[in-house]
């Protein structure tokens, strides 16, 4: 891992640092208003970071198949802080952009963290295996998949807990939100706009990563 890998995993530690701080005093401002779920929504978007690092540093081909699966699961949570914009609409216009920048840098920092770790995934997971072009298909593939595990966690309120405590369900309704578009116009059009978003600071990332 590169001095300047770290220098930018250190300053999203400490933006995420920073995005947790006003949120008790919001609180306490209007308790009515309780953005702790941001932290946990935070949190949960690291996660895929921490796998793809251990995938970066492990040699163990079953256990890096078990990350890398792990982080399929998890990778959903990294843009769908993105979705969470949309309680700004229960704030009165006396704080509404100080919340809104306080989501919005819960957000940012969540996309970007979400970014590094698909990138991590690439080169030292797909790209080895599969070379430069399937490891670009993958990677689209893995993208649209993500913006509708953000779909699903949105709209049919899932989680990552449910892709193995009740996959089943997880399936029957995505294949019928999927295949319906007359019933559910919203799904497809939110993918392709989450999945594009995904993949603008996925491209950024990947270039900023390259120095």
């Amino acid at each position: 891992m590169s001095r300047y890998f770290k220098r930018i995993i250190f300053i999203f530690i400490i933006h995420a640092v920073f995005c947790c701080i006003p949120v008790p005093f919001r609180y306490l401002v209007n308790p009515k208003i309780n953005y702790s779920y941001l932290i946990f929504n935070l949190s949960l978007a690291w996660i895929p970071l921490i796998l793809a690092l251990m995938i970066k540093t492990k040699n163990n081909r079953f256990l890096n198949w078990l990350f890398f699966i792990i982080w399929f699961v998890f990778i959903p949570n990294s843009a769908y802080v993105i979705t969470d914009l949309m309680h700004l609409k229960e704030i009165e216009n006396t704080y509404l952009w100080i919340d809104s920048l306080l989501i919005f840098n819960f957000a940012m920092n969540s996309l970007f963290i979400g970014s590094i770790s698909l990138e991590l995934i690439f080169n030292n997971f797909l790209l080895p295996r599969l070379g430069l072009t399937k490891s670009w298909i993958v990677t689209l593939i893995l993208i649209y998949f993500t913006s509708i595990g953000i779909y699903m966690g949105r709209f049919l309120r899932f989680n990552s807990w449910d892709f193995i405590t009740n996959p089943s369900a997880i399936f029957r309704l995505t294949v019928e939100r999927y295949t319906n578009p007359g019933l559910h116009p919203i799904a497809l059009p939110f993918s392709i706009f989450i999945s594009t978003t995904i993949l603008i600071n996925f491209i950024l990332v990947k270039n900023i990563l390259k120095r």
